[in-house]
């Protein structure tokens, strides 16, 4: 049972990362402009992105392409790199509408994250 356990969380851990890594192939195939101001935004500010903050709300983008956080968390709520990264490439990989997408998540739902095409 003792190697049972270990074997499944890595297994899991596998499974995650992988999907992130599909997602974002994903996202570069159909959203390159996306894919680029995600790490433009996930790789910057010292990979230290809070919600609520002026580097969150304001995003990065890319010839028009912008991503972005915004939020009321209270207290402000930290979000990883790899959490952003993950979280970004769900919303591209699966976007409609030019790659446009809307998504609530953080504790209780305090964070919206947002990706705006260069024609809004």
């Amino acid at each position: 049972m003792k190697l049972f356990l270990p074997t499944i969380i890595a297994a899991l851990a596998a499974i995650c990362a992988a999907d992130k890594w599909e997602n974002g192939a994903a996202c570069l195939s159909n959203h390159g402009k996306f894919w680029q101001a995600i790490q433009h935004f996930c790789f910057g500010n010292d990979n230290s992105i809070v919600v609520p903050s002026d580097y969150a709300s304001q995003g990065k983008g890319v010839d028009g392409h912008r991503v972005f956080i915004t939020g009321n968390c209270g207290p402000a709520q930290w979000v990883p790199q790899g959490i952003c990264l993950k979280q970004f490439y769900y919303m591209c990989a699966h976007s409609q509408n030019g790659g446009s997408a809307l998504k609530q998540y953080g504790r209780d739902g305090c964070q919206t994250w947002h990706m705006w095409p260069k024609y809004l």
